[in-house]
């Protein structure tokens, strides 16, 4: 579970058997280092029908604590925003057997953290529906691009080797 650095305070009190508290040595300040190292984002290739909709998964290495924001952008390829592929994202993580959708505003989602490692939600789905036409046509693409990504205003790192996929319209 990532979470940020925490510090603690010991101070001395109530000397018994005539000890002394030193006014400068009575207390101590104790930090406890986050060891899991930084969250990696990652994201897969995806691929529909005309009609259906696309489902990208995104995945982070560990879980957060904290809410995370993921900027996402989209980019033609041989398919075109609009007619091939609608330019809303819908984003969702699955808990429960159950779809909990997220917030996306702007390009920006926002993953929630949790604070209990063992129910850490470490993979998140993004929906891109597609348009159907009539028009027998070769498979189209477009990409999704994870831009970048911060937690409580530190950026974390998206993977340099799948920080781009590829979605193809079959």
């Amino acid at each position: 579970l990532f979470e940020n650095n925490e510090t603690f305070t010991i101070n001395l009190s109530d000397a018994t058997s005539g000890a002394v508290i030193s006014q400068s040595n009575g207390a101590a300040k104790g930090t406890i280092v986050n060891d899991e190292g930084v969250v990696i984002y990652s994201v897969t290739d995806a691929y529909a029908y005309e009609g259906q909709s696309l489902i990208f998964e995104i995945s982070r290495n560990i879980a957060s604590q904290y809410d995370n924001s993921l900027s996402i952008s989209l980019s033609d390829l041989s398919a075109a925003a609009g007619s091939d592929y609608f330019n809303n994202v819908t984003a969702f993580y699955i808990s429960g057997g159950e779809k909990i959708y997220l917030t996306v505003t702007g390009g920006v989602l926002v993953l929630p953290g949790t604070p209990d490692i063992s129910s850490g939600i470490k993979n998140f789905y993004v929906s891109i529906a597609t348009q159907q036409d009539l028009i027998f046509e070769a498979d189209e693409t477009f990409n999704l691009k994870l831009d970048y990504a911060y937690v409580n205003e530190a950026a974390f790192i998206i993977s340099p080797y799948n920080n781009i996929s590829l979605g193809t319209i079959l």
